[in-house]
C-alpha cells in the first residue's frame, strides 16, 4: 500500500501535467472510494484547486473539472457506507387460514394489508373467519368482521356457519361476536341442522366446560331467536 507522502507525490505531478484536449478527456467519478486514508490529501488539493481557478492557462477547465471529481470522491467516498436496501418483506410461511385458526393475529393483519380477500375460502371451502370462530380466536374473529368478513359464509363440503362452529366447539364469546354482527341464528346445513341444534348437542370429546359452554350458547340463541331445525320445518321453514 502507498504511504500517504508517496499518493501526494503522485498526485501533485499528475496534476501538474499539461492538460489534453476536451474532447479526449474523460472523468471517471468513483461510485465509492476504495479507502478515507486519502481524504487529507484530496481535501488540500480541492484546496490549491480552488485557489487556481482564476488561471489562464491551458489546464482552467481541467482543473474546474477536477474540482467537481474530487469534491464527489470526498461526498461518496469518505463518508459514511451507504444506507441499505430496505429488507424485503418475506411472505408468511402460513396461510391466512392457518394464521386464523392458530391465533395469530399479526400475520392474519399482515395477509389483509396486502390485499388478501377475507373472504378467500382453502382447499376445504373454508374462510378465515371460519377458522377464527372454529378455534374461539375472538380478537381474529372481531379483525375478520371489522374487515368485512361474510358472517353467514358457508363451508363448500357441508353449508356450515361460523357460527354453527363456534356453537358446536362452544366458544361463547365468539358465538356473541357473530351473532351480534347479525349472524344467521337459523343458518341451515346441507342436512338441515341450525347452530342451535349443535349447541344442544353433546359430543363423547366435550368436557365439562366445553358442555356448560354450550348450554349458554344454546340459550344465546334461544333470546335471539335460534330454533332448531325441527322446529322450523314444523313451521314450514
Amino acid at each position: 500500500m502507498l504511504s500517504d507522502s508517496t499518493k501526494k507525490t503522485q498526485f501533485n505531478y499528475w496534476l501538474n501535467q499539461p492538460a489534453p484536449p476536451l474532447e479526449h478527456t474523460r472523468v471517471v467519478v468513483p461510485d465509492r472510494a476504495q479507502s478515507c486514508q486519502a481524504e487529507g490529501i484530496l481535501r488540500q488539493q480541492l484546496k490549491r484547486l480552488e485557489n487556481c481557478a482564476h488561471c489562464d492557462d491551458g489546464r482552467l477547465t481541467m482543473k474546474q473539472l477536477l474540482i467537481t471529481t474530487i469534491a464527489a470522491v470526498l461526498l461518496v467516498g469518505c463518508g459514511e457506507s451507504q444506507s441499505p436496501e430496505p429488507p424485503t418483506a418475506k411472505a408468511p410461511d402460513i396461510s391466512i387460514h392457518e394464521a386464523a385458526a392458530l391465533g395469530n393475529i399479526e400475520v392474519v393483519k399482515q395477509f389483509l394489508d396486502s390485499g388478501t380477500d377475507v373472504n378467500a375460502k382453502d382447499e376445504t371451502g373454508g374462510t378465515p373467519l371460519d377458522e377464527a370462530a372454529g378455534w374461539g380466536r375472538k380478537d381474529i374473529v372481531e379483525l375478520l368482521i371489522a374487515k368485512g368478513a361474510d358472517v353467514n359464509a358457508k363451508f363448500d363440503d357441508d353449508g356450515s356457519t361460523p357460527l354453527h362452529l363456534s356453537a358446536w366447539k362452544g366458544h361463547f364469546e365468539t358465538a356473541e361476536l357473530l351473532i351480534t354482527a347479525d349472524a344467521d341464528v337459523n343458518a341451515k346445513m346441507e342436512d338441515g341442522d341450525t347452530p342451535l341444534d349443535l349447541a344442544e348437542r353433546e359430543s363423547r370429546r366435550d368436557s365439562s366446560q366445553v358442555k356448560a359452554a354450550k348450554k349458554e350458547i344454546a340459550d344465546l340463541l334461544r333470546k335471539n331467536g335460534g330454533k332448531t331445525g325441527e322446529e322450523l320445518k314444523a313451521e314450514g321453514k
